[in-house]
């Protein structure tokens, strides 16, 4: 490898890398605090805290660092990539997979730009590092010592990802099926993560999988062979999931990028005009800034200062084993930041998240039997989140009296027996149930 492709590698990893970095920045640092992009990243924070804990150290001084470990994971999963692709078609094949996963704004750039502490990009980073030692193990020209190193290394990813992650052995074996229908109901389509690719606001995930047919079918007529038949089926077998949850864009990415470093390749090597070449880049320049312009102008889901602030009053003015109740996007902002009992999380059963959809979408304002001290409600929950609740609690929501409903009228402040306002800023209001069970 020459010194200017090496030049050019370490540039297109650090480009990667600095644009998650940059992406997200002004979210995680927001106003004093440090935030965590998404809603399960403060669940893994929340881990991290407690084991720290343990060690006898304050994550409160690790946080300004440990915000940069997704973008720093994606750097090295883009290099992982660029030798799975030099592997199987050359080094310039292998430059060009490197950009296309550095720069593609998917599923996977989202979940690997700064803060974002949730397991994806470790499943990306070891299910990468298999594919990378399976494909060493037949590209061997004959059995070696090598070979037994790389099986140890692909069985090792296999565990480990098999513990991350509980769908992992049904993604593993093919059985999509059961992988789809283990968690689906009619409440699946509320979690943004969980629709098919079709039905997505983001357009990138269906463009991908529109890129992997068109190169997959390129591949598939240069001819037979087993690197490209290789590639082509774990394209086009992440894609089918895809479809079906736009979550599995993130696995997506990594067969998607080597295919596209192979045609990339095999176009640009061609006696094609420079003119052409050019349009091509620019269309994808043109294709992929919306998305960027989004993720820019995006939050990432993290607490704003009003949440923050809110957040910090519950953990200095409530006593540790208060149960607060919010609907339960919020469960993990309140169990980390606040430090108390959130009574549903996004993890919890569905039942209780049904109960308080119930509650919160409840014209009869004189039956609780929720055992929680502390309502907080934003204009979020009052709102934007009607719809989703109403599909909890098996409601058609044309059917509510949106404006007579508890979470519309604490939020609009009108007076509801039993919730005594204890805190309120611009965005959300805390209020102190003054008798459980009212």
């Amino acid at each position: 490898m020459s010194i200017i492709r090496k030049y050019i590698l370490v540039i297109i990893i650090l480009s990667g890398v600095l644009l998650r970095i940059f992406i997200s920045f002004r979210s995680v640092f927001n106003n004093g605090y440090v935030n965590f992009p998404g809603t399960d990243s403060y669940y893994r924070a929340y881990q991290l805290k407690e084991w720290l804990i343990k060690c006898d150290i304050g994550i409160e001084t690790l946080e300004p660092f440990i915000v940069f470990l997704p973008p720093l994971i994606s750097g090295l999963t883009i290099y992982l990539v660029y030798l799975i692709s030099k592997r199987l078609f050359g080094i310039q094949a292998g430059l060009i997979s490197a950009l296309a996963i550095a720069v593609f704004p998917g599923e996977y750039f989202a979940r690997s730009v700064l803060g974002a502490l949730d397991h994806h990009v470790f499943e990306v980073l070891i299910t990468t590092v298999a594919a990378l030692c399976f494909i060493y193990i037949f590209t061997e020209k004959r059995l070696t010592w090598r070979v037994f190193i790389y099986a140890s290394v692909v069985l090792s990813c296999l565990f480990v990802y098999g513990i991350t992650w509980t769908g992992a052995s049904m993604l593993f074996s093919g059985n999509l099926g059961s992988l789809f229908s283990s968690g689906y109901s009619n409440t699946l389509g509320t979690t943004s993560e969980a629709v098919s690719a079709l039905y997505s606001v983001n357009y990138w995930p269906g463009l991908e999988i529109l890129l992997c047919i068109f190169c997959s079918f390129i591949l598939w007529r240069q001819g037979y062979d087993w690197q490209r038949y290789l590639v082509i089926t774990w394209a086009i077998f992440m894609s089918a999931a895809t479809i079906w949850q736009v979550r599995f864009d993130y696995y997506l990415i990594v067969p998607i990028s080597i295919l596209a470093g192979y045609v990339g390749w095999d176009y640009f090597r061609k006696e094609t005009l420079i003119l052409v070449r050019f349009i091509v880049l620019a269309a994808f320049i043109v294709i992929m800034l919306p998305v960027y312009n989004a993720r820019i102008n995006s939050d990432f889901n993290t607490p704003s200062k009003s949440w923050n602030d809110g957040l910090l009053w519950l953990r200095e003015n409530t006593h540790t084993n208060s149960v607060i109740l919010a609907w339960w996007d919020y469960g993990y902002w309140i169990k980390y930041k606040a430090e108390r009992i959130p009574y549903i999380t996004p993890s919890q059963e569905p039942e209780k998240v049904k109960t308080v959809a119930e509650l919160f979408l409840s014209c009869d304002y004189g039956v609780n039997d929720i055992p929680a001290g502390y309502v907080i409600v934003d204009y979020k929950s009052a709102y934007f989140y009607g719809r989703v609740m109403a599909s909890w609690a098996g409601l058609d929501y044309n059917d509510i009296e949106i404006d007579r409903t508890l979470v519309r009228q604490l939020y609009d402040g009108n007076y509801v027996p039993g919730y005594r306002v204890v805190y309120n800023n611009s965005e959300l209001i805390i209020f102190y149930i003054e008798e459980e069970g009212l």
